[in-house]
């Protein structure tokens, strides 16, 4: 099931998020992404953080951990690149808040139940 967020652009148009990989585009932190799953290689639901590395990446089941002061610097390489993202991603994390995530093989990605 797609998810969309239209948000406003100065030149008149939208911005659509979508499942996808949103990462920083400044060369030194192209690794620092959020990942809306599942997405091409990534097979986990839900909302990810990928902090540089496969092995630190973390599922977002929360909206406060989108506000954790210990990677607020490191999503915002992200933001900065990616208007109205944190808005997409609040939402999208609120409309999956009752789901139920199970850990996949691997441990880094889960699969996402919800109720109807």
């Amino acid at each position: 099931m797609r998810r969309t967020l239209c948000g406003p652009t100065s030149a008149g148009g939208a911005l659509i998020y979508k499942e996808g990989k949103y990462c920083s585009k400044d060369p030194q932190y192209a690794a620092i992404c959020f990942i809306i799953g599942p997405e091409e290689d990534f097979k986990g639901q839900g909302v990810y953080f990928q902090n540089g590395t496969w092995q630190d990446t973390s599922l977002l089941d929360d909206q406060a951990k989108l506000d954790d002061s210990s990677l607020q610097a490191d999503m915002e390489k992200v933001y900065k690149y990616h208007p109205y993202l944190k808005e997409f991603l609040r939402e999208y994390i609120d409309k999956h808040k009752n789901c139920q995530y199970t850990p996949m093989t691997g441990g880094f990605e889960y699969s996402m139940k919800c109720s109807a």
